[in-house]
């Protein structure tokens, strides 16, 4: 069996947080939902055929946020999407034997390899997420209430802290922006006492973080400001989860249209470094999307 990412000419692309869309695509395929047919076997027709509608639509979502640049240079190419490929495919037949099934001859060339590698200028690390202060005067937890998750369940973050401080809890939606999932429209008040364990959503929500989407990783990252200006000003920059029943994996929220995912993050990242390093902390969760 012979695949590729793209198509001839094509890149192959990929983001900090999703990883390469092509393989991360296929890898969410390997599902028993991938069973089109019904017919009790996901064949790699089925996991290839779906594996391509999302890197498909992947190119289409991300589009918007590629640099000047980058588009520039797809329309010189005459690329318009990343399509993966097959070459030959392992096939059921209606015996137990297993046939190669040829899509295509043409041989994948060297030049063809090089082509498809993914640009330079989008191995770029997420300095919001690798954010952290060995300075600071204080420290901060946060964990979720167990490691991993089936689509529709809830979740609950538990946050604990050493110092009176605000926080701020950050997700990143699908198309890797950082958005604040609280304070929030329900809960707008986001100060801590020292040594008190905190419950998000609250005891009495009128809220609740639930899970949806595609399967996977989430990131969770707990900001937290002993300078009550310094919280304002922080909140002021990181769009809000909107509350229309949006989850971790597919958030719905208000874009900043006017800046991309990754500028945002340096706006972040640069707006918090300027702060008093004994004044702020930050700390990580990840759960797992099964």
């Amino acid at each position: 069996m012979h695949i590729t990412a793209a198509s001839e000419g094509e890149y192959s692309w990929c983001s900090p947080r999703y990883g390469g869309w092509f393989t991360r695509a296929m890898v969410d395929a390997f599902d028993d939902t991938s069973d089109t047919n019904v017919d009790g076997f996901v064949s790699w027709e089925e996991v290839f055929a779906i594996t391509k509608d999302t890197v498909q639509k992947k190119f289409r979502q991300t589009y918007g946020f590629f640099s000047a640049d980058q588009k520039k240079d797809m329309s010189n190419r005459g690329i318009n999407s990343q399509t993966p490929k097959y070459y030959s495919m392992v096939k059921k037949s209606s015996s137990t034997n297993i046939q190669m099934v040829s899509q295509d001859t043409t041989k994948i060339t060297e030049s063809n390899q090089e082509t498809t590698k993914v640009p330079d200028s989008l191995k770029t690390i997420n300095n919001l997420w690798t954010l952290s202060n060995p300075s600071s005067s204080f420290a901060i937890t946060i964990e979720s209430d167990k490691p991993s998750y089936n689509i529709g369940e809830n979740v609950t973050f538990r946050i604990k802290t050493t110092e009176n401080c605000y926080i701020i809890v950050i997700n990143w939606n699908s198309q890797d922006e950082p958005i604040q999932l609280y304070p929030n429209k329900y809960e707008s008040g986001n100060f801590a006492v020292k040594g008190k364990e905190y419950m998000l959503p609250s005891s009495n929500p009128k809220y609740d973080f639930r899970v949806s989407g595609s399967k996977g990783e989430e990131r969770i990252k707990l900001i937290a400001l002993i300078n009550r200006n310094d919280n304002q000003t922080l909140r002021s920059l990181i769009p809000l989860d909107d509350g229309s029943g949006s989850t971790f994996s597919r958030l719905a929220v208000v874009p900043r249209k006017d800046l991309s995912g990754n500028e945002l993050e340096a706006k972040i990242v640069g707006a918090i470094k300027m702060l008093k390093s004994s004044d702020w902390a930050t700390a990580n969760c990840i759960i797992q999307v099964k």
